[in-house]
């Protein structure tokens, strides 16, 4: 009944890192579409000389379409037009989004575990719980099944309902790897059903991040060891 409670506790946390994780994505892809991406295409935008303010988008195009046929039609009309780029962040930008974002997640995960863990340690010591090193572990899996089931659900549905799921969808709920999904998917998004058999794999495995932060930080804690002082301090 603990290891319950405490995975509630510990999801409520995941919510509002993840909400705090929506927050930083946005961010990451302003800055990294705005200031440090790579124009993939251009939004046309359109106007009549004679009439104020008729300026309008009238379509996207993207570089790797091919020629862009609908420039010629729209002069034809009497349209003025402008073209707007259309950005989108690097690979390597978004590399280190999700890196940023599995720090953010962890700092919520590893915050309560480890605090859980050196609690119990002190417990067990005076004899009113029983060791179980494995807490931590339980804690996270339970913590994290909501999203691996959804996930497995999708997966497993691919020619049912279940194919017509955008990974935007599935990313929203669960932002802490919204770059990762976002390098496999692309800029033109996607369906789960499209997903390749080495996206899902690694997906399923981000998935894991925070059981694997849980069982890592209560071990930490269990054994009183603080990661910072380690990495300040030195021995004699």
């Amino acid at each position: 009944m603990e290891i319950i409670k405490k995975s509630l506790k510990l999801y409520g946390l995941c919510i509002v890192g993840s909400i705090l994780c929506l927050v930083l994505t946005a961010t990451f892809n302003m800055i990294g579409a705005n200031l440090l991406g790579k124009q993939i295409g251009y939004s046309m935008q359109g106007e009549f000389e004679d009439k104020e303010n008729s300026a309008v988008i009238l379509y996207s195009h993207y570089y790797d379409d091919g020629e862009d046929l609908e420039k010629a039609k729209f002069e034809e009309k009497g349209y003025t037009l402008t073209e707007i780029p259309i950005k989108i962040p690097t690979t390597a930008w978004n590399i280190f989004a999700q890196f940023c974002l599995f720090c953010m997640m962890g700092i919520f995960v590893y915050n309560e575990l480890w605090k859980l863990g050196f609690k119990d340690n002190n417990l067990v010591r005076i004899g009113k719980k029983t060791e179980d090193k494995l807490k931590g572990l339980k804690i996270g899996l339970i913590t994290t099944t909501p999203s691996i089931l959804l996930f497995a659900i999708l997966i497993i549905g691919r020619t049912t309902y279940a194919a017509k799921v955008a990974t935007t969808t599935f990313s929203f709920l669960n932002p802490y790897i919204e770059r990762l999904i976002y390098i496999f998917v692309g800029y033109k998004g996607g369906y789960i059903s499209q997903l390749s058999v080495g996206a899902v794999i690694t997906i399923f495995g981000a998935l894991l991040f925070i059981p694997l932060v849980a069982m890592v930080a209560y071990l930490l804690g269990y054994k009183s060891i603080i990661v910072s002082e380690k990495l300040i301090y030195k021995k004699k």
